[in-house]
C-alpha cells in the first residue's frame, strides 16, 4: 500500500509560520517508514483525531471565554432571559427587590421543595431553557430530611418533574446560601446545610444538572450578606449571587457539572 501525504509549502511570511509544521510532518514521515503500511494507517488515523479532538477543544474553550466576557457586558440582570426560578425567600428576593421578572420567580416565603409541584403549571407554560432553583434553609431547619442523602434525594425527584414539565431545560441548583452563627445558635438545625449541599452536589453531578456552589462567593462578600436575622440576604448581594447563577447557566451550555473551571476564568478577568 502506498500512502501519500501531499505536502504544500507556502511562500513569504506564511511559509515561515508553517516551517515547524513541515519539518514536524517529515519527522513523523521518516519515524513511520519502512513500518507496516495498515500500522502507518492506523498511527496517522490517530494523529489525525487527536488533532480533531484538539481543535475542538480549542474551539470550546474559545466559545467558553466568549460567553463569559459578554457577561461583562450591560447589567447583571440584561443577562436574565428565557429562565424560571423557584426557592424559598431569599429567591424571593430577586423579585421582591424589583431585580428579576415577579412572573418568573416562582418563589414564596417559608417554602420547601414540597412546594415544587405547585409551581409545574407556571413552569409549563413558561417553557424555560433555564430553570434555577435555590431552596435548602427551610428544609434544614425541620426534621423532614434528617441527612444530606435524604435531602438530594427529594431534590431529584423534583428535578426529574421539572424536566418532565419543561423538557429540554438545563436545571442549574445553587448551593444553600450559609447562615451566621447568631442563626445558627438559635437554629441549630442549620448546621445541616453544609451536608445539604455535598450531597447536592453529588447528585447534580450524576444527574446532569449544574450545581452553582456559592461558598467562595459568600466568604468575599459576607460584609454584605445578611440581613440583622443571619437568614436572609442584603440587596447588595444578589447581584454577586446573580452573577453565579448566570455562570450556572454558561455550565449547562457546556456540559459542565459546576462552575469551578468558570469562576477562576471569569473573576480573573
Amino acid at each position: 500500500m502506498l500512502i501519500s501525504i501531499p505536502l504544500s509549502i507556502p511562500s513569504g511570511a506564511a511559509k515561515s509560520e508553517q516551517q515547524p509544521q513541515v519539518r514536524e510532518g517529515l519527522a513523523v514521515l521518516e519515524q513511520l517508514s519502512g513500518q507496516d503500511p495498515s500500522a502507518v494507517e492506523r498511527t496517522l488515523r490517530q494523529q489525525e483525531e487527536e488533532e480533531l479532538r484538539r481543535q475542538k477543544e480549542e474551539n470550546r474553550q474559545t466559545a467558553i471565554r466568549e460567553r463569559l466576557e459578554e457577561l461583562e457586558q450591560g447589567s447583571v440582570w440584561s443577562h436574565f432571559s428565557d429562565y424560571a426560578m423557584l426557592g424559598d425567600s431569599r429567591a424571593l428576593g430577586f423579585a421582591e427587590y424589583s431585580f428579576l421578572d415577579p412572573t418568573r420567580v416562582l418563589a414564596g416565603i417559608g417554602e420547601t421543595i414540597w412546594a415544587v409541584p405547585d409551581k409545574l403549571p407556571d413552569v409549563r407554560a413558561l417553557s424555560p431553557s433555564y430553570i434555577y432553583v435555590a431552596y435548602g434553609v427551610n428544609e434544614a431547619e425541620g426534621d423532614s430530611w434528617p441527612t444530606g442523602e435524604d435531602y438530594a434525594a427529594s431534590m431529584e425527584e423534583r428535578i426529574n418533574q421539572l424536566r418532565e414539565a419543561a423538557p429540554g431545560a438545563k436545571i442549574i441548583v445553587s448551593s444553600i446560601l450559609p447562615v451566621n452563627d447568631k442563626a445558627l445558635s438559635a437554629s441549630p438545625s442549620l448546621g445541616k446545610i453544609p451536608a445539604y449541599n455535598a450531597a447536592l452536589k453529588a447528585m447534580c453531578e450524576r444527574i446532569g444538572a449544574v450545581f452553582v456552589d456559592n461558598d467562595e462567593l459568600t466568604r468575599l462578600h459576607a460584609d454584605t450578606l445578611w440581613e440583622p436575622d443571619g437568614i436572609h440576604q442584603k440587596y447588595g448581594f444578589y447581584p454577586y449571587w446573580a452573577k453565579n447563577l448566570l455562570l450556572g447557566a454558561v455550565a449547562a451550555d457546556f456540559d459542565l457539572s459546576g462552575i469551578e473551571q468558570l469562576c477562576s476564568q471569569y473573576y480573573a478577568q
